[in-house]
């Protein structure tokens, strides 16, 4: 979707995409002197209409002047990229959603009571409460940031990030989608045991990398930040998560059943039958 957000904005046009179920919101501009604050500017006029008109619908449905909000918030988007173009003096900024947020007296989202227990979490099987939800932080962010524009490929000091762990991918293009996914195929190929155990006979295997999946998926791990800075010679990408995981002994996350087919999965998600996780599709 990122691809398909900058070939959208290729010559600056302002003009939206022929797009079919998804949302855009975009904005293009003349004479800006710092691109950074003229993305930070976009993105919060986008949610800050809601701010300015206020959502008084009791069932939160959508009205004409929070379109841009309403692509941002719309509970049914599950994907987005981002991109941004200059083309001389002029700018433009878009997002697209894979969900269209603005019909006319459908709710944007569905407000209900927070769980605080298991038992109150009862639309798929299984489910349980768990306050730790990941949560993308921009306090973490800054610090990733900081240390990306170091340009080194090698793990920063741990005073440098204090209780934070760190994922670091290099490349030689400018492209990062494919570092994430990545990190988190170390399952796929090395696996990590039915105990689920960071072990140190695991921690320590030659050839057989695993620190950057366990880092991701570590249950006690709610908070990320990521950062991608273009080095002279190599492009750098950094992410930091908090608290930091990957503690030696200690279970990567708590074991559920693993799924065997699509039909163990919720709603449209598919079972990878290798990892015995659900994808979000």
């Amino acid at each position: 979707m990122e691809k398909q957000a900058q070939d959208s904005i290729a010559t600056c046009s302002g003009d939206f995409g022929p797009f079919e179920n998804m949302g855009q919101n975009i904005n293009s501009f003349r004479g800006f002197s710092d691109p950074r604050a003229q993305i930070n500017s976009t993105l919060n006029s986008w949610w800050g209409v809601a701010k300015k008109y206020g959502v008084t619908d009791k069932e939160n449905k959508y009205v004409g002047h929070l379109y841009t909000f309403a692509n941002m918030v719309f509970a049914e988007t599950t994907k987005l990229g981002c991109a941004y173009k200059i083309c001389g003096k002029a700018m433009s900024i878009t997002c697209l959603y894979n969900a269209i947020g603005y019909y006319d007296d459908t709710p944007m989202w569905e407000t209900g009571k927070a769980c605080t227990k298991g038992t109150d979490c009862t639309t798929h099987p299984n489910s349980a409460c768990d306050a730790g939800l990941c949560v993308y932080d921009c306090t973490v962010e800054a610090s990733a940031i900081r240390y990306s524009k170091k340009c080194l490929f090698k793990h920063s000091a741990k005073t440098e990030r204090k209780g934070l762990n760190e994922n670091l991918y290099k490349s030689g293009g400018i492209k990062f989608d494919k570092a994430s996914q990545l990190w988190w195929d170390e399952l796929k190929e090395f696996g990590v045991g039915q105990a689920n155990i960071l072990t140190p006979q695991l921690w320590t295997r030659p050839k057989k990398p695993i620190g950057h999946y366990t880092q991701m998926a570590w249950e006690k791990s709610y908070k990320l930040g990521c950062a991608v800075e273009h080095c002279p010679s190599f492009t750098l990408g950094v992410c930091h998560y908090g608290p930091g995981g990957n503690i030696i002994g200690q279970p990567i996350y708590t074991v559920g059943k693993p799924c065997t087919r699509d039909s163990d999965c919720p709603g449209s998600y598919t079972c990878s039958v290798a990892e015995g996780l659900c994808n979000v599709v």
